[in-house]
């Protein structure tokens, strides 16, 4: 099973309220990472996880060309800029996507289960390890961008980038989703997120109605973030002073 740099699982315990998001990690490890539902109605942002996208002299992005066989028998070229991709993959002579994971870019480029795919960056052969490699050299997202609603500015919206986590915000848990709090010295902090504020779309893809499926994009989109605690030579003054 290929399992292109990032691997994300999604399971959620209603009884124990919590919801659990595996990511380099198989569920259940001592590794994994939480979002955790707490029985007062909030919820933690605990994934509390860059580069941007390389480009040639031009000025074209560079990234992986895949390329896909629908069931139709079209081949479907589809460049991804960043890992993950968001599809997990299996086979030798015929490499076929098992499975999409909802939000992720293979999902935005419409790729389904049991597309076949022929080919990476023009190499028909060892398809399954050329897509390993190549999607591994990939940088990881450059942002993620969240657009609030300021209830106590007129309703206005702002949009605010995330370039690392933790994040440090607490949602409630409830539709819509409104920030709880904002952990003091956190990047959240730092970019003037304040209690209240309701979280309308992420990437600019609006938060989905369901609470589970709302909870899940933002965990999704989160995890792709690079892991501030991997740099501990950062202060919280050097991270809250961040380009923006």
């Amino acid at each position: 099973l290929l399992k292109p740099s990032v691997t994300t699982c999604h399971t959620f315990n209603a009884k124990a309220e919590r919801m659990f998001c595996c990511q380099d990690n198989p569920c259940g490890s001592a590794e994994a990472l939480t979002v955790t539902a707490e029985a007062t109605g909030e919820w933690i942002s605990g994934l509390d996880q860059g580069q941007s996208s390389p480009e040639a002299i031009d000025g074209t992005k560079l990234g992986v060309i895949v390329t896909f066989e629908r069931p139709d028998g079209r081949e479907k070229d589809i460049s991804f800029l960043h890992r993950p991709l968001g599809m997990d993959c299996s086979g030798q002579e015929v490499v076929v996507v098992e499975r999409v994971l909802r939000f992720s870019q293979a999902a935005k480029e419409g790729v389904a289960a049991n597309w076949v795919v022929r080919a990476v960056n023009g190499v028909r052969h060892d398809v399954l390890s050329t897509l390993q490699a190549a999607s591994n050299q990939l940088p990881q997202v450059a942002d993620i961008r969240f657009t609030f609603r300021v209830p106590d500015a007129g309703d206005k919206e702002v949009e605010i980038a995330l370039r690392s986590r933790p994040v440090g915000i607490t949602f409630t848990r409830s539709e819509p989703l409104r920030v709880k709090s904002v952990r003091s010295q956190s990047y959240a902090f730092g970019l003037g997120v304040a209690r209240g504020w309701v979280l309308l779309r992420v990437d600019g893809e609006p938060i989905p109605e369901r609470l589970d499926e709302a909870m899940e994009m933002v965990t999704f989109k989160v995890s792709n973030l690079p892991d501030l605690k991997a740099s501990p030579d950062l202060s919280p003054a050097e991270i809250m002073n961040l380009p923006k």
